[in-house]
């Protein structure tokens, strides 16, 4: 999660709202008044590895809506190297006898 902070520096009243274009990812709140905090979150699982871009849009009234780029990366988890199985249990012959190895 990555957080998106809103401040009016202004007198009046900030009256605000807040979209995405993209699928993969949530917004904490779509509007608010004045200063305010934005939870920008993504929804992992539901993308393969690759680089993903989104907007947020956010819109006053009485001032330009400012769009915020949102860049999401997807990496492959390392693949560890594959264990080797463990060499086969010998064991010397017992002369007249048995011998019973049991591996668990």
């Amino acid at each position: 999660t990555q957080t998106l902070s809103i401040s009016n520096t202004g007198s009046g009243t900030l009256s605000w709202t807040t979209t995405d274009n993209v699928p993969w990812m949530t917004l904490s709140r779509a509007s608010g008044t004045n200063n305010g905090v934005v939870i920008v979150s993504v929804i992992t699982g539901a993308t393969a590895p690759g680089t993903y871009n989104g907007i947020i849009t956010l819109s006053a009234s009485g001032a330009p809506s400012v769009s915020v780029p949102v860049t999401f990366t997807v990496l492959t988890a390392p693949v560890s190297p594959p264990v080797s199985p463990p060499p086969p249990l010998t064991a010397p012959p017992i002369p007249n006898g048995l011998r019973i190895t049991v591996a668990q």
